[in-house]
């Protein structure tokens, strides 16, 4: 099999502000064809997304316990009405008294 391969005569250094100017993306597959470990970006979002899948679907997951709210602080995130509003009535208490301190008690 014949393969005409065409050749260029270009400077190196404008070589390498022509590669500046691709995106990542295409500076990772410019390295991946010149076969040079160059940058490792690490996995795409799609190639993890994919891996999860696969692993989902393989049960990899099944026989594994939650760590949901197993180490963290437990906050009950539903406040009463009234709670609220004397915390909010303290923010903002404490907010003007700041302003009144900065602007010295003119407002």
């Amino acid at each position: 099999m014949d393969t005409a391969v065409a050749t260029f005569n270009i400077p190196f250094e404008a070589l390498l502000q022509a590669a500046q100017k691709l995106s990542v993306e295409q500076k990772t597959l410019l390295a991946r064809s010149l076969c040079l470990p160059v940058c490792y970006w690490g996995p795409t979002r799609s190639e993890l997304l994919a891996e999860l899948q696969s692993l989902r679907l393989a049960k990899a997951f099944d026989h594994v316990e939650s760590l949901r709210n197993k180490f963290g602080v437990q906050i009950d995130y539903s406040p009463k009405a009234d709670e609220l509003l004397a915390e909010l009535r303290k923010i903002s208490e404490a907010w003007e008294a700041e302003l009144g301190e900065f602007f010295g008690n003119s407002h």
